[in-house]
Order: C-alpha cells, then structure tokens, then sequence
C-alpha cells in the first residue's frame, strides 16, 4: 500500500473491478504474534465501510479483489491487527464506523492505518446509443449518441473492430447488425453498443421518457405499424445489463399514428436507461435506440463534476433538499481552504462553474455544505 492522502488516484472504470495488494506484508511479528490483514474500502469524506475483504493474510503479499462502486472517489485502507486479541471477529465490518472501530481496536497492529490509504477514481463509462436510418439507394448511416456525459472530444469509434476515427457516423452498405466500440480517450473506459441496419416493421417517430413524483413515464409513437405483435420494455441501471420489465401489446396493422406508454413505478437508481424491444407476429425481434431518464430524489451533495480532470474551468452539477445557506469550499490534499463561497440556493437542481486555470497541477477536493450535512469530491486538474 501506497499514496499518503491521496498524492495519486487510479481510475477505476464503472462496473469493472479491481485489484489491491499490500506488498511486504508478515503474518507473524518479532513477538511471535499472529496478525491478519482487512482491506477497507470507503468513500473519500466518509466512515462508513463499503467493502471489506476479511482475512487476506498471506506471507509476503496479500490482494483482494473489490467490486467497483458507483462513480466517485473512493479509498482503500489496510488494518494489520493481532489475531489473539480479536479472535472471534473482525474488528472492522462493512457498515462499521472505520474511525471509530480502529481507534478502539486493542490489536490494532498498524495505528496509522486511517492516514495511510490508496485512492481510486471511479469513472462513468462513455455510454452511447446508436441509431440506423436509410440514407442514399443501397447506403444507410449509423449515427452514435454519447448520453453520458462525456466529452465528445475526448471520444473515439470504430465499427466492427474497424479503425478507430473521431467521428459518431458510419455509412454502411449492407443490412445487419453493427458493432460500434465507444472508447474515452482519456479514461481508458469502453462501451459498446449493437445496432440494426434492417427494415424495420414500423416506424417510430418518437420514443422519450419524464419521470415525475419519482414515477417513470416512457412514452413512443409509430407512423405505420406490420404485423407487430407487442413492445417489450427493457430498463438498464448501467446502459449496458438490460432486463424485461413489461409488454405493451401493439396496434399490429396500421397507417395512422399510434401513441403507446408504460409507467415505471420502481424506486431505486437515479437514472435508469430504457430501450424497446419490438416483436413481429413472425417472432422476428428489433430493438430500438436508447433513452436515459433521471429523477431527483431529494438527495443532498454534488451530482457530476464536468470535465473531469480539466486545466481550465469545471461545471458542477449539484441537489439542495432546502434553501439553507450552502458553503463551497476547494481543498488541497493537505485540508488547507484555496476557495470558498457562500450562497442561498432553492430546492432542486443546480449548476455552478469553477475555474481551475489558476491552481496548478494537482488533486483537488470540493466540499459542500450545508450545515448539517456534507459533501466531498475529487477534481483533478491536469
């Protein structure tokens, strides 16, 4: 184990997992004391375990294996501690107060295991949909919607393990289904997307989702309609994993608008990614392009922090739950204050632009607060 404070950050892309090890490690000390080693996982600014390995003991080296949590910034604490004074627990727990349980911890081997962590960075995937439409005779084009965020600078495509190009556009000459590799350039992070170039047995002229009061509302319209049997809705947490979660019968034959919806009622995620699945009475399946919709659910701290890392300015994208005043702090590494400002926002959604240009190279915090709960984030700037 490495980084006191967070001097480097390993990018970590969403969904993916990762690997750490602490390297040097003993199992017994001079005393001939048994120790055992936990691998605690936190987030950056909070207590509370996410992840704990239990006892990853191993003469020389010991690695565990974490699941990648959602996107932000994350650290990984190693606690050394004596076996015989605990020896019918782990002193720290997933959900334990890391803090508190090390501090009065009696065989606690390594006391500055609260100082001394590696940092991860845990990064959205470039998630994209891609849709075909007919072009010139005998030509179609494949266009790629970014819907994450990303920026579209930093965004390469190449179409069926093709040459990579800048460019969310392919023209294509032949039906079938196309592969478009999307990578972030500066990430490292992949996603991919599969699309239709066939004659679809309908035309869909709109396909959106709202959600309101916490309640999903995907909504789609079709100009002309042949043997369509039903729709099939599917929701995605990721963009990437898709699961039935109801069926819309369709009109079948038909040459006139037809305006279908389905309500998504379920509590979870606040976003949620949806695609149809169109199915023909033949048994003949097509998908359609993809939509995010996102809820507010009355959370508390910064949502998004664009781009990230910048060399210039950054947007923050951040939920109040009341008008109580809000303090903005940037942090460096050592808790020394660079920036702060005070401000009464309303309920809701907010964007707020921070410039970087000035500060050099480095790890930055951005701590939100509103007097009864706080926020912290990670900016880097490059």
């Amino acid at each position: 184990m490495s980084g006191q404070n967070c001097a480097n950050t390993t990018t970590i892309c969403e969904g993916s997992t990762f690997e750490v090890c602490k390297n040097g490690y003993t199992q017994t000390d001079a005393d001939g004391n048994d120790h055992a080693l936990i691998l605690l996982l936190t987030a950056t600014g909070s207590n509370a375990v996410i992840q704990s390995s239990g006892d990853v003991a191993n003469d020389g080296q010991a690695c565990f294996t974490f699941n990648a949590p959602p996107v932000g910034s994350y650290e990984v604490h190693a606690l050394n501690y004596n076996t015989m004074a605990v020896p019918n627990a782990l002193p720290v727990n997933v959900g334990d107060d890391i803090s508190a349980a090390g501090a009065v911890s009696p065989g606690c081997y390594n006391s500055n295991f609260l100082t001394d962590f590696v940092c991860y960075e845990v990064v959205s995937l470039p998630v994209a949909s891609a849709t075909c439409t007919a072009g010139l005779a005998n030509e179609a084009v494949i266009e790629v919607d970014l819907m994450s965020g990303t920026n579209p600078t930093d965004v390469m495509y190449s179409l069926n393990g093709g040459a990579a190009q800048s460019a969310g556009q392919f023209v294509i000459t032949a039906t079938g289904m196309y592969n478009i590799l999307v990578t972030n350039t500066v990430t490292g992070c992949t996603f991919e997307v599969e699309v239709s170039c066939m004659q679809l047995p309908l035309e869909l002229t709109r396909f959106e989702g709202t959600c309101t009061d916490g309640t999903r509302l995907i909504s789609w319209s079709t100009s002309s309609e042949t043997d369509v049997a039903h729709f099939i809705v599917e929701r995605s947490g990721n963009g990437i994993d898709y699961q039935s979660i109801g069926e819309v019968p369709a009109a079948g034959h038909s040459t006139t608008l037809q305006n279908y919806a389905f309500k998504d009622e379920t509590a979870g995620l606040r976003r949620y990614y949806y695609r149809l699945h169109i199915v023909e009475t033949t048994g003949v399946r097509e998908l359609s392009r993809v939509v995010s919709v996102e809820c507010l659910n009355g959370g508390f701290g910064v949502l998004d922090i664009y781009p990230n890392p910048t060399n210039d300015e950054v947007m923050l994208t951040y939920e109040t739950v009341d008008r109580n005043p809000l303090t903005f702090k940037l942090m460096d590494t050592f808790g020394r204050t660079l920036w702060e400002e005070k401000l009464t926002p309303d309920i809701g959604l907010h964007n707020k632009t921070l410039d970087l240009s000035g500060y050099s190279p480095s790890v930055y915090f951005i701590l939100i607060d509103n007097g009864k709960q706080r926020a912290a984030n990670v900016v880097i700037r490059d």
